[in-house]
């Protein structure tokens, strides 16, 4: 909802504001205001979504401390009154911000945190010079921090705090390994060697005195949840989430999530705009999304991009992003949130997350088979469990017996699912993170490291730029840490991926609790990348003295295979040639 860029008050101030107005002030509607304190220039962009007609609530002064904070505290009306009666502590405005600060100064980090649910990335100083800051456990609003020397240097920005310094300088190692792999996880690398990360989950402290940082670990653990049902706290989190200050709308699909969020906001009679990307390769979960707002007699939009729109979205996330994009994906969604702008939305609902806490990729249930195997279950169980989730793996004939092990093999093998490409590169070879074990292993995977963390920080940019904060209900706090309690053995049951939280909306439609598709998000990336205009940014790459350089490979082979790729619209490679496509653009930016 926000962004800020922090700086000494002795580095070049103009440079600063150039930065900011570059980088950063896209991230508000409100005019920028800054504050000098304790050395430091704090400069801030509102987004407002709660409070809606404060203009001085940040950076926000308490006690000799100051806070930047960009994100939403959703629980912070029970916080305030926690600290109220218990601490008898006083506020003067209706603004999480202020919850925020004050929770934090008067609970100490690892209580508050253990309490707070939300999405943020946030700043504290203090009097003496002392520095707090950190993120959420899940990474969903980013933040990036430099120090040099004893100075600190902080952004919601990433470019903008590599172009404070004239000396940065690209991980060529790291470009490499995106291009061929497609891994990137942002938490940990950096397409960057000189800027430092900050873990989610994590609070540092940086000590005037003696100029160290420290780190500590502070995440939810409020077990009174546990004393809920799954269905209640889902409930409560939607409904907390929903903004009853601003507009809202969601991005409805085919599928189980998006469909429980628009369930959950429904009965309870509020209103927002219903949302839909129209592609070719969605055309299945097209007739169960029009069931589904027929059934809810929503008015909705069916929302056609076209490749120069794309590329141009392309271009604006890539150079906000300060990284190249795995895949299609951004763009596509990037046309829903500039078509919920126009519905004068400020909120935009996403079923994210839900995949990663209640098992529902394809890919687990084959770590699910792996896990059972791995516990000595007889191959005859194997056999029937796959043939219980043929929808689900997209299986119209039973597997041969020999092949079952080897099956699983391949299908939990995360980074060599496409050999051909790998192989193209030949000599090239990389460190990637060891494959999960089992199933919980792997949701923890995807959550925590790998695509995630990614997908989170594309997403924040791509509904920034167009005045929009996205809200995932299901990477709230409460039902992360629910989930965390519910057997792993349910998540897939009776024929059906995330079974718990099926069974927890027994109220919703046929259509969708027995649907036993997985829908992917739909992105139709062969469409867009064997375009000429694009085609013409990938031979150029693969023509550059980039190229050659990160590669030390002859150009006329990749020429000749992107040239096949092409005539024969070839799906196989489609997200490599888009990861070359967008390093292309990232690199000429």
């Amino acid at each position: 909802m926000c962004g800020f860029f922090i700086s000494p008050t002795s580095f070049d101030q103009k440079k600063a504001n150039f930065l900011f107005e570059k980088y950063i002030a896209y991230r508000g509607v409100l005019p920028k205001k800054e504050l000098v304190c304790n050395k430091y220039n704090f400069k801030f962009s509102r987004l407002p979504i709660v409070d809606v007609d404060a203009y001085q609530n940040q950076p926000y002064q308490y006690k000799n401390h100051v806070l930047v904070f960009n994100g939403e505290l959703y629980n912070y009306k029970d916080i305030r009154e926690f600290l109220e009666k218990k601490y008898e502590v006083q506020f003067t405005t209706k603004s999480d911000v202020e919850v925020f600060l004050k929770g934090f100064i008067t609970l100490g980090p690892q209580e508050f945190f253990k309490i707070a649910c939300g999405m943020w990335a946030y700043v504290i100083s203090d009097k003496l010079g002392n520095f707090y800051w950190g993120r959420d456990e899940y990474g969903i609003k980013p933040l990036f921090f430099m120090k040099k020397s004893d100075k600190l240097f902080f952004s919601s920005s990433q470019p903008a705090l590599i172009e404070s310094f004239d000396n940065y300088k690209l991980n060529n190692n790291i470009l490499r390994r995106f291009i061929v792999t497609g891994f990137q996880d942002p938490n940990s690398f950096s397409f960057y060697e000189n800027c430092d990360l900050i873990q989610p989950g994590n609070c540092y402290y940086f000590n005037y005195q003696n100029k160290e940082i420290q780190k500590e670990i502070c995440l939810f653990s409020d077990k009174k949840i546990l004393d809920k049902s799954l269905r209640e706290v889902i409930d409560e989190v939607i409904i907390s989430q929903y903004p009853k200050e601003v507009n809202s709308s969601i991005a409805l699909s085919g599928g189980l999530d998006s469909s429980i969020i628009l369930h959950v906001l429904s009965k309870n009679n509020l209103n927002f705009t219903s949302l839909s990307l129209d592609l070719l390769n969605a055309k299945k979960e097209k007739s169960l999304i029009f069931q589904t707002i027929k059934k809810y007699k929503k008015q909705h939009q069916f929302i056609k991009t076209k490749s120069s729109e794309l590329l141009n979205s392309c271009k604006e996330i890539i150079f906000n992003f300060g990284q190249p994009l795995r895949s299609c994906q951004p763009l596509n969604q990037y046309s829903l949130r500039k078509v919920a702008s126009q519905y004068n939305s400020k909120v935009f609902f996403t079923g994210d997350g839900s995949d990663e806490i209640f098992g529902g990729y394809t890919q687990g249930f084959f770590f699910f088979l792996k896990q059972l195997i791995d516990e000595g279950a007889k191959e005859n169980l194997i056999i029937n469990k796959l043939n219980d989730f043929k929808d689900l793996v997209n299986f119209n004939d039973e597997f041969p017996k020999d092949d079952i092990k080897k099956l699983i093999e391949r299908k939990t093998n995360i980074f060599n699912q496409d050999l051909t490409w790998q192989k193209i590169f030949r000599n090239e070879k990389f460190t990637l993170p060891e494959t999960p074990k089992d199933l919980k292993s792997y949701c923890d995977f995807r959550l925590f490291k790998h695509p995630m963390p990614y997908w989170l920080m594309t997403e924040d940019i791509l509904s920034l730029v167009n005045g929009i904060e996205t809200r995932i209900p299901f990477l709230d706090q409460r039902i992360v840490y629910k989930s965390k309690f519910l057997e792993k053995e349910k998540f897939y049951y009776k024929g059906k991926n995330k079974y718990q939280l099926r069974k927890s909306f027994s109220d919703l439609p046929d259509h969708i609790s027995n649907c036993k598709n997985k829908f992917p998000r739909p992105s139709d990336t062969t469409e867009f990348i064997f375009e000429n205009e694009i085609s013409d940014y990938i031979e150029k790459f693969l023509r550059s003295e980039n190229f050659k350089e990160l590669f030390q490979i002859d150009h006329d082979y990749f020429l000749e295979v992107f040239k096949f790729d092409k005539d024969r619209k070839c799906s196989l490679r489609a997200d490599n040639w888009f990861r070359i496509l967008t390093s292309y653009i990232f690199l000429n930016k």
